[in-house]
């Protein structure tokens, strides 16, 4: 008797510590003491069974997750998604009272409904936790898979075009695939097994090696398990060279939240995220080890990775946990190996993703100017005539709803506006030109005549007709043929009387000219010749013959614009003339 109120001691002080370690515990008893043996496992058996009876006086909920399709949910990144746990169900008599949804050891939200952003790509394990008034709880995890972004290539005829020109685009889009095992790995069961897990690796070149530990970025598991002490993790990479991960130590510290009192069926419980790294200076697990819960985050390995050097890449890489106790056992979610230079892989829980593109207009959409026309697939598309730097932008859907855009720059060459003056007036000599040195230049004058400078940017035009005259440049280059147009605006500056009731001639004039006043006119007056910013060039008193026509010499006036005036007790007309020796 004795002996047995020490057994029950060693019970409540270790809050029953599990039926395997019970029974580890008696049977140690057992071994010493052969005498007491039957009422020992006796009693081990009773405590079990009274354990049984309390876990099943309470009735358990359902947890349940709408939208559940192939064990999967399916999400877009960094766009809302909505969780549904209202369908959960629990025994008549008793209502759920609480609703929580968890993320490894992350608690996301509480309430039925829950909205969540996933950011990374890949496989994000999601809990529900069901928990009803008489206290009594169920979990449901699901690996929700987010849309990895395809790879889109953009291609144009050309990306610099001339103005007025066009351009032809087409597109490649690839699904990346992330890659790891499957949703949930499975259990991690007790001593003597030893509990393997697969991941065939191909992104690699044929052949080649792990020739640096630095390429591996990190080896991560999501897992939960009792008592750190109980195991070994190992690496074994796909030619049969293998790494300690873990050895043993670390003692009653958890991984995770384990599932307490499932041996035999092995219940996933809360897995956390747990990574080894070449590179971390963070310590061992067993470093970290305080005897509550090893905190989710990256350590050393316990043995050097420098074990996996020459190393196949592509092939089968293992990772194994071999249970060295008779007591406990622990879940793995799901766990993954990332490479520094490999296939983009997230932080979370890759696996398996890749969502396939849709092939048709209905998944396959452009946006942009002008375009003109687009195949028979939305592959490819042709726009123009573009004026403008121009974007067009590509967008496509894959299987899982979700739009991913990329998008693509046409430079148009812009040509310059022809700089000069574009009120001239008769008999002007203006200068135009262009900032471009290189290429072809032909110049060409409506109402005027180019004076010099045909076939360089800058020209000197000298005007007779400007009021509705222009001047026009075609610019070839080695790209681009070019044709700019400047229109002009005349002013004389005099309107008192219009040029057509009086006239002058000949326009231009060498060494004298002739002015007919309009009828009316009186047989004596003045007149004055001036420049084009008004300084007197000549004049006199002028005595019309029988044809009322004045003559007047122009021999000592340089060639140019100027603007002849006639003027009697008041009255005043004004024409502008040309001298052009």
């Amino acid at each position: 008797m004795e002996l047995l109120c020490t057994v029950e001691n060693v019970a409540s002080h270790t809050r029953a510590r599990r039926q395997g370690r019970l029974l580890s515990a008696l049977q140690a008893f057992q071994m010493r003491l052969f005498d007491h043996a039957v009422p020992l496992v006796l009693l081990s058996l009773q405590l079990i069974t009274s354990n049984a009876r309390a876990q099943g006086e309470c009735p358990l909920p359902t947890a349940s997750i709408g939208g559940v399709s192939n064990g999967f949910l399916y999400a877009c990144p960094g766009v809302i998604s909505t969780y549904d746990g209202s369908s959960s169900t629990t025994a008549d008599g008793a209502s759920i009272v609480s609703y929580t949804w968890k993320s490894g050891p992350v608690t996301l939200a509480n309430g039925s409904i829950m909205q969540h952003v996933w950011d990374a790509p890949g496989g994000h394990l999601l809990m529900l936790v069901v928990t009803t008034d008489m206290g009594c709880a169920d979990s449901l995890t699901v690996m929700v898979q987010v849309a990895a972004p395809p790879r889109i290539t953009l291609v144009a005829t050309d990306t610099s075009i001339c103005q007025g020109g066009s351009v032809c685009l087409s597109q490649s889009a690839l699904a990346d695939t992330l890659w790891t095992n499957s949703m949930l790995a499975g259990p991690l069961e007790d001593f003597p097994h030893v509990s393997s897990f697969a991941l065939e690796i191909n992104q690699f070149e044929e052949g080649e090696l792990l020739a640096d530990t630095g390429r591996i970025a990190s080896i991560c598991v999501d897992m939960e398990h009792s008592y750190l002490g109980d195991f070994v993790v190992t690496m074994q990479c796909p030619n049969g060279q293998s790494m300690m991960l873990h050895e043993q130590g670390g003692g009653s510290t958890y991984l995770g939240s384990p599932n307490d009192w499932d041996e035999g069926a092995p219940v996933p419980g809360i897995c956390w995220h747990y990574c080894w790294s070449p590179t971390t200076m963070n310590g061992t697990w067993v470093d970290n080890a305080t005897g509550g819960t090893l905190p989710s985050g990256t350590y050393q390995s316990d043995r050097a990775f420098s074990n996996l050097l020459g190393c196949p890449l592509n092939g089968t890489w293992t990772i194994a946990f071999s249970d060295l106790w008779g007591a406990d056992n622990g879940f793995l979610c799901a766990w993954q190996l990332n490479f520094i230079d490999g296939p983009a892989a997230p932080s979370s829980l890759p696996i398996s993703i890749a969502p396939s593109l849709g092939s048709g207009c209905d998944s396959i959409s452009w946006s942009g100017p002008s375009i003109l026309s687009t195949n028979e697939l939305c592959t490819s598309i042709c726009s123009g005539p573009l004026h403008d730097p121009s974007i067009y932008v590509l967008t496509v859907i894959d299987e899982f709803g979700c739009s991913f855009s990329s998008d693509m720059a046409i430079d148009v060459t812009i040509p310059p506006i022809i700089e000069g003056n574009i009120h001239p007036i008769v008999g002007a000599l203006e200068s135009y030109s262009i900032p471009w040195t290189d290429g072809v230049f032909i110049w060409s004058v409506e109402g005027g005549s180019i004076s010099n400078g045909q076939g360089t940017p800058e020209v000197t035009v000298l005007w007779s007709l400007p009021a509705n005259g222009s001047i026009k440049l075609v610019h070839t280059s080695d790209e681009c043929i070019d044709t700019l147009l400047l229109e002009m605006h005349s002013d004389v500056g005099v309107t008192e009387l219009a040029s057509s009731v009086w006239a002058v001639h000949p326009i231009p004039a060498d060494d004298r000219l002739t002015a007919i006043p309009p009828d009316g006119w009186p047989t004596i007056c003045s007149w004055r010749i001036t420049d084009m910013v008004g300084r007197a060039m000549g004049g006199g008193v002028l005595t019309p013959g029988t044809s009322r026509a004045f003559t007047i010499g122009t021999g000592m006036l340089p060639d140019g614009g100027y603007l002849l005036e006639l003027s009697h007790e008041g009255r005043r007309l004004a024409r502008p003339i040309i001298i052009q020796h």
